[in-house]
C-alpha cells in the first residue's frame, strides 16, 4: 500500500512538473495578446506648429497584422501590409488645419478583427498674433440694467440683447439710442429663456439663447418673432459675414450656419501659436475677420474666418479700468458692435453705465 501511494506521488509531482511550463506559457500568450498590436512610439497627446512636418514613430508588436493603416481624422495617410518591427512615417499634419483631431492605428488581423490606437493631437497656428490695444475716442451712456450678450448695428441703428440674470424673464432684445444708451424700441423674452449673442442679416434678426438650445427670429422693425430653430449645445456669440450665421458656443469651436435653417456648414478651432482660445464669447464681423469678447477677460481676438487663426490680440483693460469701480462679480467685458456708416466700433460689457468708441492700435 506504501509503494502504491509513493507511486501515485511521483506520478502527480511529474504531471504538475509536466503541465506547469504550459500553463505558463499559456498565460504568458494571454499577456502576449493583451498588448495592441501596434502603438505609437510617443506618449500623450502630439502638439506641432502650422504645417512642420512630424516623424510618427510607429512599434509592431504582433506577426498577426494583415493591413496596419495610420488615419487623420478621416483620411488615410500611409497603409504598410504585413507590417513588422518599428516603421515612421513623416508628414505636415496642418495640411489639414489647425485644430484638435486624432491621429490613429488602425489594424486589421489575419483573423478579420480590427484594433485601433488613437491619440489626440493639436495643430498650433503658425502665426504670431500682432499685438494692440484700444484706444477711446468717445463715450456714451449705456443702460447699467443691462446684461450686454450682444450688440449689433444695422443700417446705422444700434440693437442690444440681453441676458437673464437671475432668472427673473427679464432678457431683452432692442434698438438703443446711442445719444441715451436707453432702449427705444424693445422685446423681451419669458423665463427661462436666458438671451445670448445677436446678429442681424437681410433685415432678419436672430437671437441666440443660453441653454435653451433655441434661436429666435425676428424681423428688424417690428421685433416681432417669426420663427425660431433648435440647436445642440450651448449658445454664446452670433454675428455674420454677410451670407452665413457665425456661431460660438464657449469653446474654441466657431460654426457657420445656414441663415434658412440654422444648419451647420462648416467649423472652424480658434488657436494662436501657443495654445486653444477658449470661452469665445460675443461675436463681431469687421472687414474680413471675426472679432470676439474671451469671456471673463479684457481680451479680444482677432480670427481668420477660414483657419481660425488668431491674428490680434487685443487689450481692452482700459475700458475695464474706468467702470471698475462699478462693477460687481461677472460684468465683465462683453459687446463688440461695427457701425459701417461711419467706420466706428463701440464697446461695453455687462451692466456697465458706459459705452466706448475705440479703434484698435498697435502696441509698441
Amino acid at each position: 500500500m506504501k509503494r502504491i501511494f509513493i507511486i501515485s506521488l511521483i506520478l502527480l509531482v511529474g504531471a504538475i512538473l509536466l503541465i506547469f511550463p504550459l500553463i505558463r506559457d499559456e498565460k504568458g500568450s494571454i499577456e502576449e495578446d493583451k498588448r495592441e498590436p501596434a502603438v505609437f512610439l510617443f506618449n500623450g497627446p502630439l502638439a506641432v506648429i502650422g504645417e512642420e512636418e512630424v516623424t510618427i514613430g510607429i512599434s509592431v508588436n504582433s506577426n498577426e497584422i494583415d493591413r496596419l493603416q495610420l488615419i487623420y481624422n478621416d483620411s488615410v495617410l500611409n497603409s504598410w501590409l504585413n507590417p513588422r518591427g518599428e516603421l515612421s512615417f513623416t508628414y505636415a499634419l496642418g495640411k489639414h488645419g489647425i485644430g484638435a483631431k486624432y491621429l490613429s492605428l488602425r489594424s486589421t488581423l489575419n483573423s478579420g478583427k480590427t484594433v485601433v490606437e488613437s491619440r489626440i493631437t493639436r495643430v498650433l497656428s503658425d502665426i504670431t498674433p500682432e499685438r494692440k490695444k484700444v484706444r477711446i475716442l468717445a463715450t456714451v451712456p449705456h443702460n447699467d440694467s443691462n446684461y450686454t450678450q450682444g450688440l449689433e448695428f444695422y443700417n446705422g441703428v444700434l440693437y442690444e440683447g440681453t441676458g437673464d440674470e437671475g432668472n427673473k424673464g427679464s432678457t431683452r432684445l432692442g434698438k438703443v439710442d446711442l445719444k441715451t444708451g436707453m432702449y427705444g424700441q424693445k422685446v423681451g423674452l419669458s423665463r427661462p429663456y436666458f438671451g445670448e449673442g445677436i446678429t442681424i442679416m437681410n433685415g432678419v434678426v436672430y437671437q441666440l439663447t443660453w441653454r435653451n438650445a433655441k434661436c429666435f427670429v425676428y424681423d428688424s422693425e417690428e421685433l416681432q418673432i417669426q420663427s425660431e430653430f433648435n440647436y445642440n449645445g450651448e449658445g454664446w456669440g452670433l454675428c455674420n459675414d454677410g451670407t452665413h450665421l457665425i456661431m460660438s458656443d464657449g469653446t474654441e469651436r466657431i460654426t457657420f450656419r445656414d441663415p434658412k435653417t440654422f444648419q451647420i456648414l462648416r467649423t472652424i478651432e480658434v488657436y494662436n501659436n501657443t495654445m486653444p482660445i477658449t470661452n469665445l464669447n460675443e461675436l463681431e464681423y469687421i472687414n474680413g475677420k471675426i472679432y470676439a469678447n474671451i469671456y471673463l477677460s479684457d481680451g479680444v481676438v482677432a480670427i481668420d474666418p477660414q483657419t481660425g487663426k488668431v491674428l490680434e490680440e487685443i487689450d481692452a483693460s482700459e475700458l475695464t479700468r474706468l467702470v471698475l469701480p462699478q462693477l460687481e462679480a461677472g460684468e465683465v467685458l462683453n459687446g463688440i458692435a461695427y457701425n459701417e456708416t461711419n467706420n466706428s466700433i463701440y464697446m461695453t460689457g455687462k451692466n456697465w453705465p458706459s459705452m466706448f468708441q475705440v479703434e484698435f492700435v498697435k502696441t509698441y
